[in-house]
């Protein structure tokens, strides 16, 4: 699979994700870090594209719609036919400037369980996802 394809379809599974992360008191960037990955997967629960789109950052949302297709659209139809809920727990934030990384475990429908890293960025003071952790 091309390194885009899996990045559409990575971040196509965390947004059907069902969130489990504690959320930080938001006054510092770790807690603003668990925000951004909390609205990702809930707006990505709810079909609302727009707004996980929002949460990209802007080299990511710009891979996402590489396709011709807008950002949104793109991970709609990624998103099409998946059934079962995914969760998504945050194990440990680890924050270097104005970079941020998430260790994450997520668990599918099927009780498969596999660790994920989320690179997230601050884009213009709001923190971003960057990255699905593909390698």
């Amino acid at each position: 699979m091309r390194p885009r394809s899996r990045s559409v379809a990575v971040l196509a599974t965390l947004i059907a994700a069902t969130a489990l992360v504690a959320c930080g008191d938001g006054d510092d960037d770790e807690g603003a870090v668990r925000e951004a990955v909390v609205q990702f997967v809930e707006a990505g629960n709810t079909g609302d594209f727009a707004t996980v789109c929002d949460l990209l950052s802007d080299d990511q949302r710009a891979a996402v719609a590489a396709s011709g297709e807008s950002c949104a659209a793109a991970l709609r139809a990624q998103a099409a036919g998946r059934e079962g809920d995914t969760r998504i727990g945050v194990d440990e934030v680890r924050i270097s400037g104005d970079r941020a990384t998430v260790d994450a475990t997520i668990t599918s429908a099927d009780g498969e369980r596999r660790a994920q890293s989320l690179l997230l960025v601050k884009e213009d003071g709001d923190w971003k996802i960057a990255s699905a952790g593909l390698n």
